[in-house]
Protein backbone atom coordinates (compact mmCIF):
# COMPACT_ATOMS: atom_id res chain seq x y z
CA UNK A 1 0.00 0.00 0.00
CA UNK A 2 1.67 3.43 -0.81
CA UNK A 3 1.69 5.93 1.67
CA UNK A 4 0.66 9.80 1.21
CA UNK A 5 2.87 12.36 1.46
CA UNK A 6 2.24 15.05 4.46
CA UNK A 7 3.10 17.47 6.71
CA UNK A 8 3.51 16.91 10.15
CA UNK A 9 2.23 18.48 13.21
CA UNK A 10 5.52 20.52 13.62
CA UNK A 11 6.08 21.66 10.38
CA UNK A 12 2.40 23.46 10.10
CA UNK A 13 3.18 24.97 13.71
CA UNK A 14 6.46 26.10 12.15
CA UNK A 15 4.73 27.45 9.25
CA UNK A 16 1.83 29.08 10.96
CA UNK A 17 4.41 30.77 13.77
CA UNK A 18 6.71 32.01 10.32
CA UNK A 19 3.37 33.35 8.71
CA UNK A 20 2.73 35.31 11.90
CA UNK A 21 6.16 36.73 12.30
CA UNK A 22 6.12 37.69 8.51
CA UNK A 23 2.58 39.48 9.08
CA UNK A 24 3.66 41.33 11.74
CA UNK A 25 6.85 42.66 10.32
CA UNK A 26 4.27 43.56 7.45
CA UNK A 27 2.29 45.22 9.80
CA UNK A 28 4.99 47.50 10.97
CA UNK A 29 6.21 48.63 8.39
CA UNK A 30 2.90 49.41 7.01
CA UNK A 31 1.97 51.31 10.13
CA UNK A 32 5.51 53.51 10.25
CA UNK A 33 5.00 54.63 6.49
CA UNK A 34 1.17 55.45 6.95
CA UNK A 35 2.89 57.53 9.97
CA UNK A 36 5.77 59.12 7.87
CA UNK A 37 3.36 59.90 5.18
CA UNK A 38 0.29 61.20 7.14
CA UNK A 39 2.86 63.39 9.29
CA UNK A 40 4.59 64.70 5.84
CA UNK A 41 1.24 65.91 4.57
CA UNK A 42 0.54 67.26 7.59
CA UNK A 43 3.65 69.00 7.31
CA UNK A 44 2.97 70.29 3.93
CA UNK A 45 -0.85 71.17 4.98
CA UNK A 46 0.93 73.29 7.56
CA UNK A 47 3.02 74.92 5.03
CA UNK A 48 0.50 75.52 2.71
CA UNK A 49 -1.78 77.32 5.15
CA UNK A 50 1.45 79.50 6.37
CA UNK A 51 2.52 80.50 3.21
CA UNK A 52 -0.90 81.67 2.71
CA UNK A 53 -1.38 84.02 5.41
CA UNK A 54 2.25 85.54 5.47
CA UNK A 55 1.65 86.15 1.06
CA UNK A 56 -1.58 88.18 1.85
CA UNK A 57 0.26 90.22 4.76
CA UNK A 58 3.41 90.37 2.59
CA UNK A 59 0.87 92.03 -0.58
CA UNK A 60 -1.27 93.88 1.51
CA UNK A 61 1.75 95.49 3.76
CA UNK A 62 3.95 96.27 1.05
CA UNK A 63 1.64 98.21 -0.40
CA UNK A 64 0.54 100.31 2.53
CA UNK A 65 -0.52 103.67 2.59
CA UNK A 66 1.08 106.48 5.34
CA UNK A 67 -0.58 109.31 5.08
CA UNK A 68 1.01 112.96 6.09
CA UNK A 69 -2.10 113.90 7.90
CA UNK A 70 -2.58 113.18 11.78
CA UNK A 71 -5.01 110.94 10.85
CA UNK A 72 -4.04 107.09 11.69
CA UNK A 73 -3.02 105.52 8.81
CA UNK A 74 -1.86 102.16 10.54
CA UNK A 75 -2.68 100.83 13.92
CA UNK A 76 -2.21 97.43 15.67
CA UNK A 77 -3.02 95.94 18.79
CA UNK A 78 -2.46 93.27 20.63
CA UNK A 79 -4.55 91.90 23.47
CA UNK A 80 -2.57 88.49 23.86
CA UNK A 81 -1.07 86.20 22.38
CA UNK A 82 -3.89 84.63 21.04
CA UNK A 83 -5.99 88.22 20.03
CA UNK A 84 -4.38 90.84 18.01
CA UNK A 85 -6.01 93.04 15.40
CA UNK A 86 -3.93 95.26 12.79
CA UNK A 87 -6.20 97.35 10.17
CA UNK A 88 -4.42 99.77 7.44
CA UNK A 89 -5.11 101.16 4.04
CA UNK A 90 -3.68 99.78 1.11
CA UNK A 91 -4.39 98.47 -2.12
CA UNK A 92 -5.81 95.04 -2.18
CA UNK A 93 -5.46 92.74 -5.02
CA UNK A 94 -8.14 90.95 -4.86
CA UNK A 95 -10.02 93.93 -4.74
CA UNK A 96 -13.39 94.70 -6.79
CA UNK A 97 -11.76 96.90 -9.65
CA UNK A 98 -15.16 97.25 -11.38
CA UNK A 99 -15.47 100.01 -8.64
CA UNK A 100 -14.26 103.29 -8.92
CA UNK A 101 -10.77 103.79 -5.98
CA UNK A 102 -8.09 101.84 -5.51
CA UNK A 103 -7.47 102.28 -1.74
CA UNK A 104 -8.88 99.93 0.50
CA UNK A 105 -9.29 99.55 4.16
CA UNK A 106 -7.89 96.46 5.06
CA UNK A 107 -8.17 94.61 8.62
CA UNK A 108 -6.35 91.43 10.17
CA UNK A 109 -8.14 89.87 13.05
CA UNK A 110 -7.15 87.05 15.64
CA UNK A 111 -9.46 85.92 18.01
CA UNK A 112 -10.07 83.23 20.28
CA UNK A 113 -12.88 81.84 18.15
CA UNK A 114 -13.51 78.67 16.08
CA UNK A 115 -13.44 78.99 12.62
CA UNK A 116 -17.10 78.68 11.30
CA UNK A 117 -19.73 79.19 14.00
CA UNK A 118 -17.44 82.16 16.06
CA UNK A 119 -18.22 80.52 19.30
CA UNK A 120 -15.53 80.82 21.81
CA UNK A 121 -12.96 78.05 22.27
CA UNK A 122 -11.52 76.52 25.19
CA UNK A 123 -8.30 75.26 23.62
CA UNK A 124 -6.71 78.16 23.35
CA UNK A 125 -6.38 78.63 20.20
CA UNK A 126 -7.58 81.29 17.28
CA UNK A 127 -8.75 81.90 14.17
CA UNK A 128 -7.53 84.48 11.73
CA UNK A 129 -9.98 86.50 9.54
CA UNK A 130 -9.05 89.25 6.57
CA UNK A 131 -11.68 91.95 6.14
CA UNK A 132 -11.53 94.16 2.91
CA UNK A 133 -13.78 97.20 2.61
CA UNK A 134 -14.31 98.23 -0.84
CA UNK A 135 -12.35 101.54 -2.04
CA UNK A 136 -15.61 103.81 -2.30
CA UNK A 137 -17.39 102.74 1.35
CA UNK A 138 -13.06 102.88 2.42
CA UNK A 139 -13.17 106.93 1.11
CA UNK A 140 -16.63 107.14 2.77
CA UNK A 141 -16.28 105.61 6.06
CA UNK A 142 -13.04 105.39 7.20
CA UNK A 143 -10.71 107.59 5.56
CA UNK A 144 -9.54 109.60 8.26
CA UNK A 145 -11.93 107.53 10.80
CA UNK A 146 -9.85 104.44 11.00
CA UNK A 147 -9.34 104.86 14.92
CA UNK A 148 -12.94 105.24 15.77
CA UNK A 149 -13.91 102.43 13.79
CA UNK A 150 -15.38 99.52 15.61
CA UNK A 151 -14.59 96.27 15.31
CA UNK A 152 -17.93 94.80 13.97
CA UNK A 153 -17.42 97.49 11.30
CA UNK A 154 -14.94 95.50 9.74
CA UNK A 155 -16.15 91.62 11.02
CA UNK A 156 -19.79 90.97 12.13
CA UNK A 157 -19.02 87.94 14.42
CA UNK A 158 -22.84 87.11 14.73
CA UNK A 159 -23.04 86.88 10.86
CA UNK A 160 -22.57 83.90 9.59
CA UNK A 161 -21.77 85.17 6.18
CA UNK A 162 -19.37 87.63 7.35
CA UNK A 163 -17.31 84.97 9.29
CA UNK A 164 -16.79 82.93 6.00
CA UNK A 165 -16.07 85.59 3.92
CA UNK A 166 -13.45 86.71 6.04
CA UNK A 167 -11.71 83.51 7.16
CA UNK A 168 -8.70 82.78 6.97
CA UNK A 169 -6.60 80.21 9.25
CA UNK A 170 -7.62 78.32 12.20
CA UNK A 171 -5.60 76.18 14.68
CA UNK A 172 -3.34 79.62 15.52
CA UNK A 173 -1.53 79.34 19.01
CA UNK A 174 0.01 82.85 18.56
CA UNK A 175 0.35 85.29 16.23
CA UNK A 176 2.57 88.10 16.92
CA UNK A 177 3.59 91.45 14.73
CA UNK A 178 6.72 93.25 15.25
CA UNK A 179 7.95 97.00 13.83
CA UNK A 180 11.05 98.16 12.76
CA UNK A 181 12.35 101.52 12.02
CA UNK A 182 15.50 102.82 10.37
CA UNK A 183 18.08 104.63 12.72
CA UNK A 184 21.90 105.84 12.30
CA UNK A 185 24.22 103.98 14.35
CA UNK A 186 27.37 105.48 15.94
CA UNK A 187 29.43 105.06 13.07
CA UNK A 188 26.31 106.61 10.53
CA UNK A 189 25.75 103.31 9.12
CA UNK A 190 21.25 102.99 8.82
CA UNK A 191 20.30 100.36 11.02
CA UNK A 192 16.83 98.56 11.97
CA UNK A 193 15.76 98.93 15.25
CA UNK A 194 12.33 97.55 16.97
CA UNK A 195 10.06 99.71 18.19
CA UNK A 196 8.88 99.10 21.57
CA UNK A 197 6.12 97.74 22.83
CA UNK A 198 2.98 95.51 20.96
CA UNK A 199 0.45 98.07 20.02
CA UNK A 200 1.76 100.69 17.39
CA UNK A 201 -0.40 104.11 15.91
CA UNK A 202 1.08 105.79 12.91
CA UNK A 203 0.86 108.39 13.05
CA UNK A 204 1.00 109.04 16.62
CA UNK A 205 3.48 110.92 19.28
CA UNK A 206 7.06 110.33 19.08
CA UNK A 207 6.44 107.37 16.28
CA UNK A 208 8.53 106.99 13.46
CA UNK A 209 7.42 105.73 10.08
CA UNK A 210 8.06 101.82 10.37
CA UNK A 211 10.48 100.51 7.52
CA UNK A 212 9.75 96.92 8.37
CA UNK A 213 7.51 93.94 9.97
CA UNK A 214 8.20 90.82 10.73
CA UNK A 215 5.42 88.60 11.17
CA UNK A 216 5.53 85.46 12.88
CA UNK A 217 3.07 83.03 13.38
CA UNK A 218 2.25 79.70 14.87
CA UNK A 219 -0.07 76.81 13.50
CA UNK A 220 -1.49 73.48 15.54
CA UNK A 221 -1.68 70.24 13.32
CA UNK A 222 -4.68 68.72 13.39
CA UNK A 223 -3.29 65.68 14.85
CA UNK A 224 -2.27 68.15 17.77
CA UNK A 225 -5.61 69.82 17.69
CA UNK A 226 -7.34 66.75 18.80
CA UNK A 227 -4.62 66.11 21.46
CA UNK A 228 -4.93 69.62 23.01
CA UNK A 229 -8.89 68.74 22.69
CA UNK A 230 -8.70 65.69 25.15
CA UNK A 231 -6.16 67.65 27.49
CA UNK A 232 -8.81 70.23 27.42
CA UNK A 233 -12.09 67.69 28.07
CA UNK A 234 -10.19 66.29 30.71
CA UNK A 235 -9.63 62.73 29.04
CA UNK A 236 -5.91 62.56 29.06
CA UNK A 237 -4.02 63.50 32.11
CA UNK A 238 -0.92 62.66 30.76
CA UNK A 239 -0.60 64.49 28.16
CA UNK A 240 1.27 68.55 28.81
CA UNK A 241 -0.18 71.39 26.81
CA UNK A 242 2.98 72.50 26.07
CA UNK A 243 4.82 69.56 25.07
CA UNK A 244 1.58 69.30 22.34
CA UNK A 245 2.30 72.55 21.53
CA UNK A 246 6.40 71.40 20.83
CA UNK A 247 5.94 68.97 18.90
CA UNK A 248 2.62 69.34 17.03
CA UNK A 249 2.90 73.35 15.99
CA UNK A 250 5.36 74.90 13.67
CA UNK A 251 6.09 78.56 13.31
CA UNK A 252 6.24 80.58 10.49
CA UNK A 253 7.90 84.34 10.16
CA UNK A 254 8.42 86.69 7.14
CA UNK A 255 10.27 90.07 7.19
CA UNK A 256 8.33 92.63 5.04
CA UNK A 257 9.60 95.76 3.81
CA UNK A 258 6.92 98.52 3.95
CA UNK A 259 7.21 100.68 1.46
CA UNK A 260 4.55 103.60 2.67
CA UNK A 261 4.01 105.44 -0.41
CA UNK A 262 2.48 108.75 0.79
CA UNK A 263 -1.16 110.12 -0.10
Amino acid sequence: MKKTAGFTLIEVLFASVMMTIVAGIVLYLSSTILNSWQGATEKLTLDSEAQIVLDYMAQDLEGAFFGNREEAWLISNKVSENSLWLRFFTPAMDRDRTNPGDLNAVSYRLLPIEPINATATTNGLSSLYRTVIEAEKTFEDFQGKLESAAESDFLDTSDAQSIGWSFLLGNIVSMDVKYFVRNLSNNGELELEQMVGPNLRFPGEGVEKPAMAEISITILSTEGTRRLEAVVEGLDSTLDVSEIINENGRTFSRQIILLGRPL
